[in-house]
């Protein structure tokens, strides 16, 4: 290993050892560090930019999740690339079933929807929407309360939580996650990734 590679990975490794002491101001310099080809994989896989966004999140939120781990990683960047390749494959099945079941649906349902039954459905995905986020730490709700409720930019809420941008999202990943689960598990949402990005935008 040259000087400049020896550098490089000394640097790495100072990182990982703080974002592991939950130093917020690291993860954001290890996100701009990775993001780029991170996105760059998913897109390989998914040729979806959404999609790969939504990936590109998901691989730092479970960083983060994983941060004590990070400093007995001997390899660092092949495992966040493998992670987000791992993570590609799962959304693409996760999309897939998704698809077969709304085409399975559509066969089903008939010509006319009864608006009556329309409202009750609504009224229940909003219902279990409430239930699932009871599932959320302070953080986590009040970051989604304010982005995916309220409207408010990434940089507005957490101007409003007194956090960093990175730190929003993070909490409002997380939370779209924790949704998610419920949701899916409820039967209320099919098991895709984008399902609860357009329920809840």
């Amino acid at each position: 290993m040259n000087a400049i590679s020896h550098t490089q990975h000394s640097a790495q490794d100072l990182l990982l050892q703080l974002i592991c002491e939950g130093d917020e101001k690291a993860f954001e310099q290890l996100y701009f560090l990775h993001k780029d080809r991170v996105y760059e994989i998913a897109l390989v896989y998914t040729e979806s930019p959404q999609l790969s966004e939504e990936i590109l999140q998901d691989v730092f939120v479970q960083v983060w999740t994983k941060r004590l781990e990070l400093p007995s990683i001997a390899d660092f960047r092949s495992w966040l690339f493998i992670m987000a390749r791992n993570r590609a494959f799962n959304v693409l099945r996760s999309v897939a079933r998704a698809e077969a079941q709304l085409r399975v649906l559509l066969q089903q349902a008939p010509a006319t929807a009864d608006m009556a039954d329309q409202q009750l459905l609504a009224a229940d995905v909003d219902l279990q929407l409430r239930e699932a986020m009871k599932l959320l730490t302070p953080a986590q709700l009040k970051a989604f309360e304010l982005f995916k409720i309220n409207g408010l930019s990434r940089e507005e809420t957490a101007d409003a939580m007194g956090i960093s941008p990175n730190t929003a999202k993070v909490h409002v990943m997380q939370a779209m996650r924790t949704i998610r689960a419920y949701l899916v598990g409820k039967n209320v949402l099919a098991p895709s990734s984008l399902c609860l990005a357009i329920f809840i935008s």
